[in-house]
């Protein structure tokens, strides 16, 4: 028979019991708890890495094709430095021995720009019309002490027969890097512009980069004399949709278009875009954490692309904000 005493001593055991297995619960709770928020640290941290990864490899990528983009107008220089003249059929023979659409996919073309003075100018264009071309004609018209002319191109067919005679440098954009090049003897990458390429169809943004050609045996050391021996300069122009294709491939194929690559040619600002790997999809640009690369302005550093690599929401499942990490491109060219 359970009398009133032994009925407390049975209920103050039980507490007692209780309580210990809710301190036990409680315990493990905060040890799971504690160990789940480490894990998802852990997680997190190489989920960054991955993705530095990924951005270091884009940078490197841009970085190594830049350069050999100035390299090969550096051996189109040499060619004029190497011959007395440099005729249409010796150009298209040299681009067409490189074979860029293989070596160096994403460019529009490789073409030579000369310099003309006024005194010239009647007496080249009636040259380049007997050469076949009866239509020629330097653009746009007008008067002035000094132009340029794109005499040769290549490939010299399509959208590139529209840049033949253009005068660069009555664009301020591209005779700035067309001086700046002449000047320092380096190559120069544009800022951004819309190419004489461009028609009505797939519209892109453009820049272009360009080595000067100076005159043989004639001194070069110093600004004024580079002025004084300039010939005209050897460019590419780029279309930078085709360059990013051509210089990335599906690198995100395998992501899902997780990741986001924007492309600009200056500041950070929306008239300074030159690329938007995802131009139609609505990314969130709050930066969960932010990585800046800034490189000095060393001697040699002539041009700089700023990019942007955004890793979109809903594509990882450890957290919601996108890792953005912004990288300085500013090979060294010299």
């Amino acid at each position: 028979m359970i009398t009133m005493k032994n009925s407390l001593f049975i209920l103050k055991v039980g507490f007692r019991t209780g309580w210990k297995a809710l301190i036990i619960l409680i315990i493990g709770m905060i040890i799971t708890l504690a160990a789940a928020i480490n894990n998802r640290r852990a997680e997190e941290t190489n989920e960054k890495k991955e993705f530095a990864l990924v951005c270091k490899e884009i940078d490197s990528k841009i970085s190594i094709r830049l350069h050999s983009y100035a390299l090969l107008l550096r051996s189109g220089s040499a060619l004029f430095s190497v011959k007395d003249s440099v005729s249409r059929t010796d150009w298209h023979r040299f681009i067409q021995e490189l074979n860029t659409d293989k070596n160096l996919p994403g460019i529009q073309g490789v073409g030579y720009a000369k310099i003309l003075s006024g005194d010239q100018l009647q007496k080249h264009i009636r040259q380049t019309q007997e050469e076949g071309f009866p239509e020629y004609a330097i653009k746009p018209a007008g008067k002035r002490d000094v132009y340029s002319s794109v005499i040769y191109l290549e490939p010299f067919s399509g959208r590139n027969l529209r840049a033949f005679g253009y005068d660069m440098l009555t664009e301020p954009v591209r005779r700035g890097a067309m001086e700046q090049s002449c000047d320092l003897d380096l190559a120069v990458l544009s800022g951004k512009v819309t190419l004489v390429q461009e028609t009505n169809e797939d519209v892109q943004f453009g820049a272009l980069m360009y080595v000067p050609v100076y005159r043989e045996n004639h001194p070069s050391a110093t600004v004024e004399q580079r002025r004084a021996a300039i010939l005209g300069w050897v460019y590419i122009p780029f279309r930078m949709n085709n360059l990013m294709n051509g210089i990335l491939g599906r690198w995100d194929a395998d992501k899902l278009n997780r990741i986001q690559l924007q492309v600009y040619d200056d500041s950070l600002s929306a008239k300074s875009l030159l690329y938007n790997s995802q131009a139609s999809a609505l990314i969130t640009t709050t930066a969960r954490q932010a990585i800046y690369r800034t490189t000095e302005n060393l001697p040699g550093r002539s041009f700089q692309f700023r990019l942007i690599l955004t890793e979109r929401d809903g594509f990882c499942t450890l957290h919601n904000q996108p890792i953005r990490i912004i990288i300085a491109v500013n090979p060294e060219l010299s």
